[in-house]
């Protein structure tokens, strides 16, 4: 066999198995199971100090448009119907929680090939509906969603194969709102406790009322340290409910995390101004002891102070000190004449 034959052969050789690999793919294409159902993730990020929103989150679809050429298929506008958003995606926090930098939750779908009228490539758009929660922003960029309609062995057509791009990336159906990971929307605020006087008992504990109103069925993350050296204690508190009651003293806080713009906290000492002590909030003196505020940034301190000082009682130096000072003349005035005396 001389070179010229073998090339020929080996042409050909390479030829058959091109067909059959094109044959073997497109039998593939017609073998694939249907697909009925696509999944769509929801993941709502936070600065892993607060719980997850108390929402829901829905979608909507579209069709997409046609092109000549989108990955070297020819594309068709979709089809109203092909594809059905009808579920919602739920949030809803609880004190079982594991706080968490993301929360995940999923949905499905539903894909229809019954609306085709013939096989080919179809574009749809599936996009978030914008809401308003409080302190989420949310991603309303549509997703392009392709799929891929066959003719199936038994003449019906069936949906075999499901591209999800975003901005032009393939990837899988996903959806990320951020509450306070990135956009900085969730606060926190630390209430100290200063004890001072010179009759001030540095480990005697005060007690510290607080309460926050905010969104319906929210959760916010408090930790309690009763002093700059104990252990800290980490607890949650829901919105709109009746106060929760903590002890602290000199050095100790209490910080509620969590909070967006209008999430209103209010502490109250029940202690103050009592056992002698006078108390402070941020400087002021106060009658009730109650702090009520809102905050739009991170690192938020109420400074609690109580002083304690003794009154200097001065009545009873003052009747006797002529009667001290004249005895101690005369003492001195007697050591001297015996001296003299003596000499």
């Amino acid at each position: 066999m001389n070179k010229k034959t073998a090339g020929r052969i080996s042409a050909l050789a390479m030829a058959s198995m091109m067909m059959m690999s094109v044959c073997v793919v497109n039998a593939a294409a017609e073998e694939n199971e249907p697909i009925t159902q696509l999944n769509l993730k929801k993941t709502v990020t936070t600065d892993g100090n607060t719980y997850q929103p108390n929402t829901s989150f829905s979608f909507h679809v579209e069709n997409g448009e046609a092109a000549e050429n989108w990955r070297d298929n020819v594309v068709y506008a979709g089809v109203t119907g092909g594809i059905t958003a009808t579920q919602t995606i739920g949030f809803q926090p609880s004190g079982e929680d594991t706080l968490a930098a993301a929360y995940s939750k999923n949905a499905t779908l539903e894909i229809n090939a019954g609306v085709f009228e013939h096989a080919g490539v179809y574009h749809y758009v599936v996009t978030e509906d914008a809401g308003s929660y409080e302190g989420i922003d949310y991603d309303t960029a549509g997703r392009d969603v392709y799929l891929f309609v066959y003719n199936g062995a038994d003449g019906a057509l069936y949906v075999g194969n499901v591209i999800t791009e975003n901005n032009g990336e393939k990837g899988d159906l996903e959806f990320t709102n951020d509450y306070g990971s990135e956009n900085d929307t969730t606060h926190d605020v630390t209430i100290k406790k200063t004890i001072t006087g010179n009759q001030g008992v540095k480990n005697k504990s005060f007690e510290f009322k607080v309460a926050v109103n905010g969104g319906q069925g929210e959760l916010y993350k408090v930790v309690v340290k009763k002093n700059a050296n104990a252990q800290a204690l980490t607890q949650y508190i829901t919105s709109n409910e009746a106060e929760t009651s903590y002890q602290i003293s000199d050095t100790g806080s209490i910080t509620i995390y969590g909070l967006t713009e209008s999430d209103k906290y209010t502490v109250t000492e029940t202690d103050a101004n009592k056992d002698g002590y006078t108390t402070t909030i941020d400087g002021e003196t106060t009658a009730t002891g109650t702090k009520t505020g809102t905050t739009k940034e991170d690192g938020t301190v109420v400074q609690y102070v109580n002083e304690k000082d003794a009154a200097v009682v001065t009545g009873v130096a003052k009747k006797y000190t002529p009667y001290v000072l004249l005895v101690g003349a005369a003492g001195a005035f007697g050591s001297v004449f015996f001296r003299r005396k003596r000499a």
